[in-house]
């Protein structure tokens, strides 16, 4: 059945903001005493009960929000992939419907989105505010199938992250996996490409994700 419906990820997937919030979750941390390395940090991207799992303490969550809170500025400047857009652009123009399911919060994903070209590339964008569960459970990507009046049959969902492979197999949906070399810091990559068509680069795999919708 051709797959007529493709969701994408947006941290570390179609964005270049791993880093930015490396550097900034780092800072925030530090700021409240609380030292932990990059991996420890990475581990915990989308996990919105990060900061109590792993040690800051409840009179120190003011100052901790308000370091958290600089990233804003930095992911206004962010850049796409290379290939990225291409490969929006080209699936938009064949007819299929896209959307966008993220983690993260709406405010910091409106402004990199217009500042890249792409605010009128999604049929649907599903943010941190619009479910009451994140991934790795599947609400958001169910949610954004709803909403695109499309099927888990007929969907793909690209994205990079242990917690992208984790909703998409509790969503029974299928993966493409996005794997730059760069990402090695946050993720074991071996150990998630497993089930998933895989590719590090936009631009050097023309036809990722086609030949999953064809």
């Amino acid at each position: 059945m051709m797959k007529k419906t493709i969701l994408f990820d947006w941290d570390g997937t179609l964005a270049r903001t791993l880093e930015v919030w490396l550097e900034t979750f780092r800072d925030a941390y530090s700021s409240v005493g609380v030292d932990l390395t990059d991996k420890q940090i990475g581990a915990q991207f989308g996990n919105w009960n990060a900061p109590s799992e792993l040690g800051v303490v409840e009179e120190d969550v003011p100052a901790y929000t308000k370091e958290l809170e600089k990233v804003h500025a930095r992911l206004d400047s962010v850049t796409l992939y290379d290939g990225a857009y291409e490969v929006l652009s080209r699936l938009k123009s064949s007819g299929h419907k896209l959307a966008l399911v993220s983690t993260s919060a709406r405010k910091v994903i409106d402004i990199p989105l217009h500042n890249n070209g792409l605010q009128d590339m999604f049929d649907v964008v599903i943010s941190a505010e619009d479910t009451a569960k994140h991934k790795p459970d599947p609400e958001p990507l169910l949610l954004a199938v709803d909403r695109l009046e499309s099927a888990i049959e007929r969907t793909v969902f690209v994205g990079d992250s242990d917690k992208d492979v984790g909703a998409c197999k509790n969503a029974q949906m299928q993966l493409a996996l996005f794997t730059p070399e760069s990402h090695q810091i946050f993720y074991d990559i071996d150990a998630l490409t497993s089930d998933a068509a895989v590719s590090s680069s936009f631009s050097e795999w023309a036809e990722f994700p086609f030949d999953l919708v064809q």
